[in-house]
């Protein structure tokens, strides 16, 4: 057991004093297409379905502004950020000191004439030799400012679950199975773990345990 121990130990030390190495027989982040870079999307962490940060799709709606903002690196470098032409003619290009966050701003007036568009951010790093760059990519899907949301389904005192006013088809999961019911403002069930909401004019809401 003691010669066992001693070799953990061994392996650990060893572990954490493996020499740095340049990965310079790797292709770059940017080359292969995978967006990789952190940044935040109206302040929130851009993550895909996989839970992988460099890229996401979000709602914004039409009257507000849209920002992507980066982390203050540890080198000075090139920042590209280059979006569809209907909200942005032409990319920005600029060069930020090292430990110098920045912020890009889409305005609202140029949002409102797009649907869906898409932006991406290279960032080059100016402290190397070599041509490397980092990507990440968010998609916008722009929703009219006047739009309202169906309102979330909730769950009662005695954890059933009220739908709401609207509810014109309902599709839920309980301890039974699945079940569908229609025009119901109230579903006398507790054990509700997922439940979709259809109105008549097609807006949806989703609730989750």
């Amino acid at each position: 057991m003691k010669y066992l121990f001693l070799v953990l130990v061994a392996l650990l030390f060893a572990c954490v004093n493996i020499p740095y190495q340049d990965d310079v027989s790797f292709t770059g982040s940017a080359v292969a297409n995978s967006p990789e870079v952190y940044v935040k999307v109206n302040g929130k962490e851009c993550r895909d379905l996989d839970l992988q940060y460099g890229q996401c799709i979000l709602n914004t709606k039409s009257n507000m502004n849209l920002t992507v903002a980066t982390l203050p690196m540890m080198y000075p470098a090139e920042l590209t950020f280059d979006c569809s032409r209907v909200v942005q003619p032409y990319p920005e290009i600029i060069t930020v000191k090292m430990g110098e966050p920045h912020t890009f701003t889409l305005l609202a007036v140029d949002l409102a004439k797009a649907r869906l568009f898409s932006c991406s951010l290279k960032i080059v790093p100016l402290d190397r030799p070599e041509p490397i760059a980092s990507i990440a990519r968010v998609i916008v899907n722009v929703v009219d400012s006047t739009y309202t949301r169906l309102p979330m389904p909730a769950i009662d005192a005695k954890g059933n679950l009220i739908t709401g006013q609207y509810a014109k088809y309902i599709y839920y999961a309980d301890a039974k199975g699945w079940h569908q019911e229609t025009e119901k403002t109230y579903i006398k069930s507790k054990s509700i773990t997922l439940a979709f909401v259809e109105s008549y004019a097609g807006r949806w809401a989703i609730w989750r345990r």
